[in-house]
């Protein structure tokens, strides 16, 4: 459920998916009904949630890719990316970024989690 927002995004590992957007705008309605859905974050993903105001604060002919552009490697590269797009003189609603990461599973995280030790 984004509730009108923009549709949330899932990227990683060479992948982005947009995420069908769903339902009406949050608190337009009072008997509105919102649908919930699930994905899956794989290990090394993330996931991307943010308010039209984040596109409609970025220049240029094309926000949407700008904004695709932006989403690869670690999340707090990918954080200050996203508000480096934010240009000031077109930045007229809120701007609301929520960036969720799965962190991949090191090799030494599974071996003290497998219950395998080394004696």
């Amino acid at each position: 459920m984004n509730a009108g927002h923009n549709a949330p995004i899932i990227f990683g590992h060479r992948v982005i998916k947009l995420l069908e957007a769903t339902g009406l705008p949050l608190g337009l309605f009072n008997d509105a009904e919102y649908e919930a859905r699930t994905a899956q974050l794989d290990r090394g993903n993330s996931l991307l949630l943010f308010t039209d105001g984040l596109t409609d604060a970025i220049a240029g002919d094309d926000p949407e890719g700008r904004l695709h552009a932006t989403l690869e490697g670690d999340t707090e590269k990918t954080m200050l990316r996203l508000q480096a797009l934010v240009d000031s003189k077109l930045n007229r609603d809120d701007v609301t970024i929520v960036l969720v990461a799965r962190l991949p599973l090191s090799s030494a995280a599974s071996t003290r989690y497998s219950g395998k030790s080394d004696g």
